[in-house]
């Protein structure tokens, strides 16, 4: 299934499992075509899946460089993304596979470290922790219509510590849509509040803090990056002109 439009990642409660090679080919299909149509400017494929969502090596090189992005819905408003994009620089001769699998009944984060955090949503999910996932991951969750211009807030939770670490917000979308950054599975916790939080634990995991005198294009240009690469890898920044001093980003 493939589609351009971001929004459109709602799933399904009754997904298939991963037919990967059904997968591998019909991605290949889709860059021959945009290969032979300059005119496409990019693509979503979007895969309905349940259980083990295990993403080869020969699809990330079918898409590496490439303006498609491929999608794997696990059910329930939630799904997980690459860009090809965002493969362009990457040596992913080392990568087996990428685990981007989903446990949504996840509740292992103790409740009353969720309770201190409020919001009319509070949702756990979990992502299987293999390490870093060594490529850019984007995670989109739907939080409903009804939240559109609030703010919907990522926090991993930290086992050693107990705690639940920041990793940022974004401005929900009319159709109910946020969309975080990820560098890694973990334990994760999806809150909506009216406005972004003012937060002081972040999750930090090879990441860069903002200091004084910081734009995101001198930071861009001193780690040898685009701007537009740089808010690829940072999602969650909304305006690409408003940083905060102790603000963490992404540079993997």
């Amino acid at each position: 299934d493939d589609d351009d439009d971001d929004d459109n990642n709602s799933g399904s409660s009754a997904a298939p499992a991963v037919d990967w090679t059904d997968v591998s080919n019909s991605v290949q299909d889709k860059v021959a075509e945009m290969m032979k149509n300059p005119a496409i400017a990019s693509v979503n494929m979007n895969f309905v899946c349940s259980g083990e969502v295990k993403v080869p090596q020969n699809v990330l090189n079918t898409i590496k460089g490439t303006k498609l992005t491929v999608a794997f819905h696990s059910g329930n408003g939630v799904a997980l993304s690459i860009s090809g994009q965002d493969l362009k620089n990457k040596d992913l001769s080392k990568i087996q596979n990428i685990d981007l699998t989903v446990d949504q009944t996840s509740n292992t984060i103790p409740a009353n470290v969720v309770s201190a955090k409020s919001g009319t949503v509070n949702r756990q999910l979990g992502i299987r922790d293999t390490g870093s996932f060594g490529v850019n991951v984007n995670i989109h969750v739907n939080v409903g219509k009804d939240n559109s211009g609030k703010s919907a807030n990522l926090y991993r939770y930290n086992t050693e510590k107990g705690r639940l670490e920041y990793c940022g917000s974004f401005t929900v979308t009319s159709t109910g849509q946020s969309m975080f950054a990820l560098k890694r599975g973990g334990n994760y916790l999806v809150t909506v509040t009216d406005r972004r939080p003012s937060e002081s634990i972040w999750y930090t995991e090879g990441g860069y803090t903002v200091k004084s005198g910081d734009t995101l294009s001198r930071i861009a240009k001193r780690n040898h990056m685009t701007l537009a690469q740089l808010l690829r890898r940072n999602v969650q920044i909304t305006n690409q002109n408003v940083i905060r001093v102790g603000q963490k980003l992404n540079l993997d």
